[in-house]
């Protein structure tokens, strides 16, 4: 399951929706094609705050 922030990042982009978290719909949306598995064309990226609490200060989130 995609949890807010999921993201698909390229070579030159990182695209997002605002209608949903879903990696599926982000590649529908923006018409982006996978590539293969020795040469993929972009990855999926899902950032989340630790125990998925939404209400952390930026800051709780940031490891040294």
């Amino acid at each position: 399951m995609c949890l807010p922030a999921s993201f698909v990042v390229t070579k030159k982009n990182v695209f997002w929706s605002i209608h949903s978290d879903s990696h599926e719909d982000i590649i529908e949306e923006f018409n982006l094609h996978e590539g293969n598995t020795t040469n993929p064309n972009f990855v999926r990226v899902e950032i989340t705050p630790p125990g998925a609490n939404f209400s952390l200060p930026l800051s709780m989130g940031i490891s040294s």
